[in-house]
């Protein structure tokens, strides 16, 4: 679901549907968001937005996953291709970016209520 790109596209925001209405989310602080960002799903469909705007070819590569009653944590590598210039210190349009993700996320009635995600630094 989340690795549904049409080449030359961002992918859709389908997966958006493991998540509750009431979600909680928050990611750590990068170097194109040097704050973090969080908030609930309204907040988590902006960010998607932002990431079709930067991004085209998503993809994500599961690592790891551990799951325990209400818990699930989760590893995978994130990479895209950027379409748009992301300043001076970015590597440039046309570029592969990887980052590798850790998902730590609280699970109810089968949809995600809360998740903290802590990204890596970008390589290339």
């Amino acid at each position: 679901m989340y690795n549904d790109a049409e080449p030359g596209s961002y992918g859709s925001d389908q997966f958006l549907e493991l998540y509750a209405d009431n979600v909680q989310w928050r990611e750590s602080p990068t170097t194109l968001l040097p704050h973090g960002r969080g908030g609930g799903l309204a907040e988590l469909r902006e960010a998607v937005g932002f990431g079709a705007s930067l991004f085209v070819d998503r993809r994500v590569e599961l690592k790891g996953l551990v799951a325990d009653g209400e818990r699930a944590d989760m590893l995978c590598t994130w990479s895209a291709t950027i379409k748009a210039d992301l300043g001076p210190d970015a590597p440039p349009p046309e570029t592969r970016l990887t980052i590798d993700l850790a998902s730590f996320m609280r699970v109810v009635d089968g949809k995600i209520i809360e998740i903290n995600e802590v990204l890596s630094a970008p390589s290339t």
